[in-house]
């Protein structure tokens, strides 16, 4: 009887909900954070670069300008997630001139005939594929589509059309599979086509050539840039060379987030699966009570709820203390994208808690006044605070603009971090990591011209001042006791910066700021920047001699 009722239950889809919450389960379980992607490269627009571009969407001329430059780097495909079906002006010529001139270049639409359509460029040519979505009940995403038609044409999805372009220079191309000719083949693999009754599914819709998403690999990352650091310069065309480069939108204001099996958040369709399973403990009590089993309800029923409930706000109510403590650390001093990053990588990153000490390779500046002691002999306490309050408050955005984090302020001193708390473990990041740390300390540069600038029209004293930067190997980690903590970097490298700062402080007052870097860092940063050899020297505290490196005016090179 009992089997026979599941079977009944089965075929009509009535556990259905209950085998993909479990199918869910099994596949966070499963789920391994695995090594960076790199064949794949990021290119994102975030909250900053629309407010920075101050439209959206964002112009065909600033599109065209993107694509120019990414395709110096010689890429085998770019995907442009971004729907083109009218015209964005300025631009449209250009725009129109680089997509019909560059083959690898792959635009989106929507299928049907309520759909939307992709740039006129691209129309009637293989350079567009659909991005639609299978959402399953529930608001998840589980399946993907290959292949779409509306029994007169065949449509190829976006992502297959990059990865046919980026298989073909391996010599891949898709093929039948010999034993099962209506399924594709790409080198060694076999797509399997969804069936209705797959798994858990039960009459599901089937059209189309669809497959079950893999999330084994989910806790992969790629690389990833903004929109502002591609179109300022700051990326190595070299980063596309064989690549597949994705653009797309990461804002929150623009809504385009789907949720996956992976999804933690408690929302109004998981919470199906709780009131799924005290039904099927009433179902189950009431069949043995016709049987003449007594089975108590109540108490295994209040057990299932309140478990629900609790657990529910275990979850919600750990991942708000983490949340807070995370964002009591880092908010005020990184970026909004580096803080998104902190909370998304929070399983990783956190311990107990707290997060946990780490070494990485990062890159440490140091900054002080030149000749503070002899300003603040000219203040009242209460005007010299306004004044070193309005120059630490400027050059603190001009930190967290450049992806620093802020970690000391020591009277005039400043101290950032390039480099942390997302470890880094390729060349290329800490690479950027270090031109980020010399372009900021440029910046900071130039706010201080500023800065005199204004203090000299109010007849209050100008300053210059003195930079050290140094990339080496640090612990990054928490210190203090639990009423008071900071998140602080550790290490030689940490002293060599501060010791650049302060050496030879007679050496470079012909200029605003003096900036003496490190060789590891020169290494980095070599041809992006003017620089001059100061020479070896031996900084106090450390018994091997130093090579040092003066930045020069004029940026990049």
């Amino acid at each position: 009887m009992v089997s026979g009722l599941l079977l009944l239950l089965r075929e009509a889809g009535s556990l259905e909900a209950l085998e993909l919450e479990a199918y869910d389960g099994f596949t966070r379980m499963r789920c391994e954070r695995l090594p960076a992607d790199p064949r794949i490269v990021l290119i994102t627009i975030s909250e900053k670069d629309l407010q920075t571009q101050g439209t959206w969407p964002v112009n065909d001329a600033t599109l065209a300008g993107v694509l120019r430059i990414i395709l110096r780097g010689e890429p085998l495909a770019i995907g442009v997630d971004l729907f083109r079906d009218v015209a964005v002006p300025p631009g449209q010529e250009e725009l129109h001139a680089v997509l019909t001139e560059n083959r690898n270049i792959i635009g989106v639409m929507k299928f049907g005939p309520q759909g939307v359509l992709c740039h006129q460029a691209l129309r009637g040519t293989d350079q567009s594929g659909f991005n639609d979505i299978l959402v399953d009940p529930g608001g998840i995403v589980r399946r993907a589509l290959l292949y779409l038609d509306d029994g007169k044409t065949v449509f190829y999805s976006f992502p297959l059309r990059l990865a046919f372009l980026y298989l073909e220079a391996l010599g891949i191309q898709a093929q039948a599979d010999p034993s099962h000719t209506d399924c594709m083949r790409l080198g060694e693999k076999t797509i399997l086509p969804f069936e209705p009754n797959d798994g858990g599914y039960v009459r599901a819709d089937a059209r189309g050539y669809q497959f079950l998403l893999d999330f084994h690999g989910a806790g992969r990352e790629f690389r990833s840039f903004s929109l502002q650091d591609l179109l300022s310069g700051g990326i190595d065309e070299a980063t596309f060379r064989d690549k597949i480069v994705l653009i797309g939108v990461v804002a929150e204001s623009v809504k385009d987030f789907f949720y996956t099996p992976l999804s933690r958040s408690f929302y109004e369709g998981q919470h199906m699966a709780g009131l799924g399973g005290l039904l099927v403990l009433v179902g189950s009590v009431y069949l043995a009570f016709m049987k003449n089993w007594w089975i108590p309800l109540i108490p295994p029923g209040m057990g299932w709820t309140l478990s629900a409930v609790m657990g529910t706000a275990y979850v919600s109510n750990r991942e708000k203390r983490e949340r807070n403590l995370l964002m009591q650390i880092f908010s005020r001093h990184v970026s909004k994208e580096i803080a998104e990053t902190i909370w998304q990588q929070r399983h990783e990153f956190l311990e107990n808690g707290r997060p946990r000490p780490q070494k990485v390779i990062a890159t440490t500046l140091f900054s002080d006044l030149r000749g503070f002691t002899t300003v603040s002999e000219k203040f009242a306490p209460e005007d010299l605070m306004d004044w070193l309050n309005t120059y630490l408050e400027a050059m603190a955005k001009v930190i967290v603009a450049h992806n620093g984090v802020i970690d000391n302020y020591a009277g005039d001193g400043i101290k950032a971090n390039f480099g942390i708390p997302v470890p880094r473990s390729r060349e290329e990041e800490i690479q950027a990591d270090a031109f980020n740390a010399v372009k900021c300390a440029l910046a900071m540069e130039k706010e201080m011209e500023q800065l005199n600038k204004v203090w000299e029209e109010r007849h209050l004293p100008a300053v210059g001042m003195r930079i050290g930067i140094f990339t080496g190997p640090v612990v990054a980690g928490l210190l203090g006791g639990s009423e008071r903590l900071k998140y602080t970097t550790i290490g030689d490298s940490v002293n060599t910066a501060s010791r650049l700062e302060s050496y030879d402080k007679d050496l470079g007052k012909d200029r605003l700021c003096r900036i003496l870097v490190g060789e590891s860092t020169m290494h980095y940063v070599q041809g992006h920047f003017r620089a001059e050899k100061v020479g070896e020297a031996s900084l106090k505290g450390k018994t091997e001699k130093v090579v040092i490196y003066r930045i020069l005016p004029s940026s990049e090179a």
